[in-house]
């Protein structure tokens, strides 16, 4: 899956450490200290590369976004946080431009355009959702 080859890329590139460790309440998250990032992932809640991708591009989008907060600020703050998480994975990953010429070579649907991209049907209906949004 080039899709988690391209994460871990963009991950080592910045100088971003990847900590594994079991988490009760998730199966990744990102820590901020001084403008330094640390991801980490509890491996035993991840299932397969799909999962793997979908958890490290999301906190590498806190990373990229500078979208960290405190555990206990105010939900209306997390997820907003977790928004913009979002939003800078799907940028990063799939950008609209990629999208489209995937859409333009005949992959109308989502599990086809999975297949061609080579990505998680959970993250194609994410770009899609974020990028209909963007463009109204």
């Amino acid at each position: 899956m080039q899709c988690l080859v391209d994460v871990y890329e963009k991950i080592q590139n910045e100088k971003i450490e990847v900590f594994t460790r079991s988490m009760k309440p998730c199966d990744a998250a990102t820590v901020e200290v001084e403008g330094e990032y640390g991801i980490f992932i509890d491996r035993k809640k991840i299932t397969n590369k799909q999962d793997e991708f979908m958890a490290l591009s999301h906190e590498y989008g806190h990373c990229k976004s500078g979208a960290t907060h405190k555990l206990y600020s105010p939900y209306q703050l997390i997820g907003q946080h977790e928004n913009r998480a979002n939003r800078a994975a799907v940028h990063e990953f799939l950008p609209y431009e990629k999208l489209i010429n995937a859409v333009n070579k005949g992959n109308t649907e989502v599990w086809q355009l999975a297949e061609y991209l080579d990505m998680p049907e959970q993250f194609i209906k994410m770009a899609i959702d974020l990028y209909e949004t963007e463009r109204y």
